[in-house]
């Protein structure tokens, strides 16, 4: 399915904005999030909203990729905040994030996607859909308590 040349083309388009959403002069920042592995993963998450938004006649394919990215950079500090928990040594065939740079730097940079994914939504003003992500980074963590307690 991800080889269909329709998807193909939405995972190098969402691939191509979250590597222009990570740029940043900060040469400490820039080490942490090259090793937080957010090259990897399908982008099933961020194809579905593309695909959506494309059947439902959306007309502003920025905002729905900018949706998208919101949606993959999400995941993946639920992640990195998962890995932690479980003191995970490895993810998608490689250290994580912990693993490489300890679990300090490994929570601020989950923190950081979950900030950077909302920035994405609320640029629009879109108060409904940042409530829903807000809720859903609550709902995740209210998960990994209940499971840890």
């Amino acid at each position: 399915m991800l080889n269909v040349k329709g998807i193909k083309s939405r995972i190098d388009l969402i691939n191509r904005r979250l590597k222009s959403l990570s740029a940043t002069r900060d040469p400490a920042i820039n080490h942490v999030l090259k090793n937080a592995g957010m090259n990897g993963g399908k982008r099933i998450r961020g194809v579905i909203v593309l695909l959506t938004a494309s059947a439902c006649g959306c007309k502003d394919m920025k905002k729905a990729l900018d949706l998208a990215c919101a949606v993959e950079i999400t995941h993946h500090a639920t992640l990195i905040h998962d890995d932690i928990v479980d003191n995970s040594k490895n993810r998608r065939g490689g250290l994580t994030l912990n693993r490489k740079v300890g679990g300090a730097l490994s929570v601020l940079t989950g923190d950081y996607f979950f900030s950077r994914s909302l920035d994405l939504i609320i640029q629009d003003d879109d108060y409904d859909l940042f409530r829903v992500f807000a809720t859903a980074i609550r709902d995740a963590c209210e998960g990994e308590i209940q499971e840890i307690y």
